[in-house]
This record gives structure tokens, C-alpha cells and sequence, in this order.
């Protein structure tokens, strides 16, 4: 570290991992002119001025927002100030997500302490082998072992194999961009359900669950979780963490992919998956099994509706789908969260799709509000206390203050 603190190899990255998001956020909040300039200064010369105009019309427009903006956003900001506000929360975010990267690194250093100590230590042993060989007696084995110093700690030739802690990180069980193992998924189960006092194992063994035995299996229910999880970008601990215990809850421990109950104004298309896709989607207003099997190119709405219950692909595939883009929201750019988060009301950008709006769940997750990944799942607040006893319950399980990405 330097004079003031840093490792000025990490401060060479700060303009690559936050992209400018300081400089940015220091001109756009504070009017700090120095940080504009150098923002600006980063962009391609053709481009430069156009730049600096659009960034001090952002700024006109930030020094316009009520100074109770943050209680109401969404009735006190105009269109423009909330496109503004959501670029700003997202690099916010970024930043923070930085800072504590160079934290969790920086409490990781003594490694390189401890390899200088032992690299000295051998040094002396060495020097002091060589010295008991010059000087040998008639009982020379036993003077070798009174003389060196090998340490109890080391190898017998006082040689130590070097692991950097960057390395030890990725043999600990943090799950962001990896999949899961068979005993990954057992052990998640069975803790999950122990959480809940169910003691089988057995997955999908309800008798409404129309699953080929060949797939109710730990090894097929792991590549199904992990194909999907690529497929959708489900790819961080705490997207994962979210997705589980929703599922979880929706699938009843695991016990089924079909909606219990003997019949629903909607039926046949009640909610079926492992985040149960419901309603035919062949109404105005609307959207649900016809615009999955869209997605997919194939089946049939009308007549192929039990296939999210009789096809472990299809039924794993659906939850990403519903989790991505199969929630139907009004029109606009940002969705307002249903509940505050640390006492705050949210924003989070919408996605269009060419005949509706949508939103990806996992955008909700990164922040780690479950209150509103519930509201997104189940429409409201059905079985509240268990969702969020269930993510906090995979937290424990993954070890998730451990996590790489943990903001």
C-alpha cells in the first residue's frame, strides 16, 4: 500500500470496473466540474462536446428533483428524472459492488505476510543445514536433527506449496457462474425441507405430479436447475438464493409441478412448473401457456397444457421463462416496488417485449428484496413468512456473506 492507504494497482482498475461511475455521479449530484471534465475527457474527441451538453442537461435536471423526491418518486419526478434516477441507483450499485471487492481483497493480504515469513524461515534452515554439514561429528545423523530447523508446519524437505487466497476463494462454496453438483442439490433439499419439517427426499412424489420416475431424480433435477440457470442469467448466489426458495415454496418442497385443488375458473391452465405458469394467455390483458409455447415454437396451448407437469425439461425451463419475462406489467419504463426496501421505495426498468411489458426477476434479487420477488412470483403476498425463512435459509446454506458478488 502507498502513503494514503491504497494499492495503487487496484487504483489503476477503479476507471475499468466502475466505469467512470464516480466521476459520473460526482458531476450529476455534486456539480463537481473537475469529474465532467474527466469523464469526458475518456470519450472519443468527434464525440466530447455532445457528451458534455447531454451530461449538463442531466445535471439541470437533477438539481430539479424535489428535495422529498425519494418518498413518492414515481408522482414527483418527471419521465426524464426517472430514467435519470435509475441510471444513477444502477451505477450507485456498481460502485458500491467495487468498493467492497477491494474490501473483501484487502482483508485477504496477510497471505503475503506469512509466504515472506516462510520463504526467511527455510532461508535460516538452509544456512543452517549447510553449516551443521561443515561441521560434522562422529554422530552426524543426530547432530542433522538437533541443528535443523524444518518447522512442524512445513514438509519434511521445508519446501510449502503457495495457494494465493484469490484461489483458496474459488474452492469455497460460492455458487455465482458455476453449477451445482448432484450433492449440491441433495443438500439443499434436505435442508430446506428439514427447515420445514419434512424428512423425505424424494422429489416430485405427490401423486398429482405426472413426471417419468427416471425423472424424479437428484442427478436429472440437477441438470435441468443448472441448464436453466445458464439459459436465464440465473448465474449469482442471490439470484439463485431467490429462485430456489420461490420455487421451493411454489412446488411445494418439491413435491409436485401441478396447482393442488379440485377446480379453478381458469382450469385446464392452472398453474403448472416449478414456478407455476398460470392462465391460457389467449385473452386481451393476458398472457400465460400461449405465449410460453411461442417462445418455445412448439405445443400447443389448447390440447398440451400438462406437458409443464409430465416433461422435467419443460417444467424446470418454464420457471426461467416466468422468472425473465412472463410476468405482465403496465406500460412504462420503471416498475415501483410494492413495499419499501431499508425504507425506500424502489424502481426497477421494465423490459418490453413486442406485445407486452415484462420485468426480469433477477434485477429484483440483486437487491435482495424479497417482499417484491414474491409480489412478481405469486401475485401478492401468499405465504410470505416461508419465502423469506427459505432465502434467508439458503443464505446459511451457501455461505452467502462469503459470496464473491455480495454487495
Amino acid at each position: 500500500m502507498d502513503a494514503e492507504g491504497k494499492r495503487p494497482e487496484w487504483e489503476a482498475l477503479n476507471s475499468e470496473m466502475t466505469g467512470d461511475a464516480e466521476n459520473y455521479l460526482g458531476y450529476i449530484k455534486d456539480g463537481d466540474e473537475a469529474k465532467r471534465n474527466a469523464y469526458v475527457s475518456k470519450m472519443d474527441a468527434s464525440k466530447q462536446e455532445s457528451i458534455k451538453q447531454g451530461l449538463e442537461q442531466q445535471r439541470r435536471d437533477y438539481e430539479r428533483f424535489p428535495a422529498d423526491y425519494k418518498d413518492a418518486p414515481d408522482k414527483k419526478l418527471a419521465q426524464e428524472q426517472l430514467k435519470l434516477l435509475g441510471i444513477i441507483n444502477g451505477l450507485e450499485d456498481k460502485y458500491k459492488l467495487w468498493e467492497k471487492t477491494k474490501e473483501k481483497a484487502t482483508k485477504m493480504l496477510w497471505w503475503d505476510d506469512v509466504a515472506k515469513g516462510l520463504a526467511k524461515q527455510s532461508q535460516q534452515t538452509e544456512q543452517s543445514d549447510t553449516e551443521t554439514e561443515k561441521d560434522k561429528t562422529e554422530d552426524s545423523s543426530k547432530q542433522q536433527t538437533e541443528t535443523s530447523s524444518t518447522p512442524a508446519t512445513l514438509s519434511q524437505n521445508g519446501k510449502v506449496w503457495f495457494m494465493h487466497p484469490i484461489a483458496i476463494q474459488m474452492f469455497k462454496r460460492c455458487y455465482c457462474n458455476r453449477d451445482f453438483d448432484v450433492n449440491d442439490i441433495e443438500m439443499i433439499v434436505k435442508q430446506l425441507r428439514q427447515s420445514a419439517g419434512l424428512n423425505t427426499l424424494e422429489l416430485f412424489s405427490k401423486k398429482n405430479c405426472k413426471l417419468d420416475n427416471k425423472d424424479k431424480t437428484y442427478q436429472r433435477f440437477t441438470e435441468e436447475l443448472n441448464q436453466m440457470m445458464k439459459k436465464y442469467n440465473i448465474n449469482t448466489c442471490i439470484r439463485k438464493i431467490h429462485f430456489i426458495a420461490q420455487s421451493f415454496v411454489e412446488s411445494d418442497k418439491f413435491q409436485t409441478l401441478k396447482e393442488y385443488g379440485e377446480s379453478f375458473s381458469y382450469d385446464p391452465w392452472r398453474g403448472r412448473g416449478i414456478i407455476q405458469l398460470t392462465h391460457a394467455g389467449n385473452k386481451n390483458g393476458t398472457i400465460g401457456y400461449k405465449q410460453y409455447f411461442n417462445f418455445l415454437g412448439k405445443f400447443d396451448f389448447e390440447k398440451d397444457y400438462e406437458v409443464l407437469n409430465s416433461d422435467l425439461h419443460i417444467a424446470i425451463d418454464v420457471g426461467g421463462y416466468f422468472w425473465t419475462r412472463g410476468k405482465l406489467l403496465d406500460k412504462g419504463e420503471y416498475l415501483k416496488s410494492s413495499t419499501k426496501l431499508n425504507g425506500e421505495w424502489q424502481y426497477y426498468k421494465k423490459t418490453k417485449m413486442a406485445n407486452y411489458t415484462t420485468i426480469d426477476i433477477n434485477i429484483v434479487a440483486d437487491r435482495d428484496h424479497v417482499e417484491q420477488v414474491t409480489y412478481l412470483v405469486n401475485g401478492g403476498y401468499n405465504h410470505l413468512n416461508e419465502r423469506i425463512k427459505y432465502t434467508n435459509k439458503l443464505k446459511e446454506i451457501f455461505d452467502y456473506d462469503e459470496c464473491i458478488n455480495k454487495i
